[in-house]
């Protein structure tokens, strides 16, 4: 039992076969009131878990939207070109580049009869190098990116051996509820253990995905989080041993 809870908790670690669209955002409030949920509330999951759970939670935002500062502001945590970037702001830069991209082709195909057959040529490989240079001057970053989401997870991932099938009653309630018909979440449960690090490598490729991957893994730990009161209510109380604790 005691494995299953740490597993239960830290199970967003685990890393599966990724299809990362369709989330629907209108279910904040979700609640999950599955059996396992009720039975591990306050008995397996306690203060401390309830706490660990918030931290990961606050990995997994300062990635996305950056870290908050004293003046409010958030920076991000990636370097870029010598700024700093949050993943969205990263996965908004590569959808420009592509975008931009797929425009000057469109262009270029729509006057074709302008050009002579080399001057069409060598403008289409202009277009085409100057894109492969943006999309290369984004790989270390998200190389780096895809590291660190992988570095915060894998002490974890021997903890999910041989409970897929417990983490997955959680996990569907968690999808059905939120509207997710295609996501990481569910086909994890299709990934051989063990082969979790590979998938993440082969199936995350490029900042849409991996900033998708993140919002969902933040969303299912809002969501856990909510659903138990009264681990929240030690964990409270946790604190306020704390901090009394630390005023003597």
């Amino acid at each position: 039992m005691k494995k299953f809870v740490v597993t239960l908790f830290i199970f967003f670690s685990v890393l599966i076969n990724a299809n990362v669209s369709n989330v629907s955002q209108n279910a904040d409030k979700i609640i999950l009131e599955n059996s396992i949920m009720r039975f591990v509330d306050g008995i397996g999951v306690k203060g401390e878990i309830f706490g660990f759970i918030l931290q990961c939670r606050r990995k997994g935002r300062n990635r996305l939207y950056g870290v908050a500062t004293s003046t409010g502001k958030r920076v991000g945590m990636f370097e870029y070109q010598g700024k700093k970037y949050c993943l969205v702001e990263l996965a908004k830069i590569e959808k420009e580049y592509e975008a931009e991209y797929l425009s000057k082709l469109g262009y270029l195909e729509k006057n074709k009869p302008k050009y002579s057959a080399d001057e069409w040529k060598k403008e289409r490989r202009a277009i085409e190098n100057e894109y492969r240079t943006r999309k290369d001057s984004l790989k270390d970053v998200f190389e780096y990116a895809q590291k660190d989401f992988i570095d915060i997870t894998v002490a974890y991932l021997d903890s999910a051996a041989g409970m897929k099938d417990l983490l997955m009653i959680i996990i569907k309630e968690f999808c059905d509820k939120k509207g997710l018909k295609d996501c990481f979440l569910l086909d994890w449960g299709k990934t051989k253990e063990g082969e979790e690090l590979d998938s993440i490598k082969k199936n995350i490729g490029n900042f849409s995905d991996l900033t998708r991957l993140w919002v969902d893994m933040t969303d299912f730990l809002e969501t856990m989080a909510r659903s138990c009161p009264k681990a929240k209510a030690m964990f409270i109380e946790m604190v306020r041993r704390a901090k009394e604790e630390a005023s003597k």
